[in-house]
């Protein structure tokens, strides 16, 4: 056997075993390691998202899709329609890059969109993502691309919670968040799989820091993109599952268990957008007229249902 191999094999077993010893610490601890998986970048059906939705039957796991909104949803509709364990929320309004022009970071949202105009957008992309059985109206942005106007926006859209990577900053904090914390993938100089001692040892330290903190109740993310996994990356992801299903000291949760009180909160934020129609829709109509946001009688909040 090439040296090059035994000393990866040996690497992935100590690997495993510093994980195994973290989860046993968290059993120690009389409490749960709480788990969900997000999949990112789907737009319709496919043998990969079929072979990702196999994956995730057969081990039990809670998945959670976060879909493009585009033509593809009513194909998707009746896929998913057996699969009542898989959830969807919305992967941002198109997936498109607009800051590319301006050499800022990778955004579908402009600097010069308010509120409104984001609304608008964010809603045209629901209208799609809403035909899916188990959708919920969480919008996870492409990128992570934060915008100042984004949560204002999300609320004027009727959406329950967002979820962006980590700790991501979105204004005010007032919709609940479910964010990820670790991807299967690395994507500097193209996507690729991160590899298993790396992603197992940036899963324990993220595992250890949340019980010396005493996070007990915040759940960590597991992100992959099902369109990019090569070979490698669905063995380990396969090996993962397995591995975290077994352990007693993990609980996998589903994407309504993240977001609570869905529906107050949704009833909450729809009143908040019959509010705003009330008060900015004069001011708003004026805007669209002078050209600003999108510049067509389109953008003004009265497009919001």
């Amino acid at each position: 056997m090439p040296t090059e191999i035994r000393a990866g094999s040996m690497r992935d077993v100590v690997c495993w075993f510093l994980l195994k010893r973290e989860l046993a610490a968290w059993t120690g601890s009389g409490h749960s390691l709480l788990l969900w998986w997000r999949d990112d970048d789907g737009r319709g059906p496919s043998e990969r998202l079929n072979r990702l939705i196999a994956l995730a039957e057969q081990q039990q796991v809670p998945l959670t899709l976060a879909i493009i909104p585009d033509g593809k949803s009513a194909a998707l509709a009746e896929q998913l329609a057996q699969s009542p364990s898989v959830a969807v929320i919305q992967h941002g309004v198109d997936h498109i890059n607009r800051t590319a022009v301006i050499g800022g970071p990778k955004s579908e949202l402009l600097p010069e969109w308010d509120k409104f105009e984001i609304a608008r957008r964010v809603d045209l992309g629901w209208r799609a993502i809403r035909q899916i059985p188990n959708a919920v109206p969480v919008f996870a942005p492409p990128w992570n691309a934060n915008h100042p106007a984004l949560e204002e926006a999300l609320r004027l859209a009727g959406f329950v919670g967002f979820s962006g990577r980590d700790e991501w900053p979105i204004k005010g904090q007032f919709l609940p968040s479910a964010n990820v914390h670790i991807d299967l993938m690395r994507w500097k100089d193209g996507a690729r799989f991160l590899g298993a001692p790396r992603f197992l040892r940036r899963f324990t330290r993220i595992c250890r820091k949340q019980r010396h903190a005493r996070a007990w109740s915040k759940p960590i993310g597991v992100l992959t993109h099902h369109l990019d996994h090569d070979s490698a990356s669905w063995s380990f992801l396969e090996k993962f599952l397995i591995a975290m299903k077994a352990d007693p000291a993990v609980k996998w949760c589903a994407m309504r268990d993240l977001i609570s009180d869905g529906r107050l909160e949704r009833a909450k934020t729809r009143a908040l957008a019959t509010r705003y129609r009330r008060q900015s829709a004069p001011v708003d109509r004026a805007a669209a007229g002078a050209g600003v946001a999108s510049g067509s009688p389109e953008g003004s909040v009265d497009a919001l249902p």
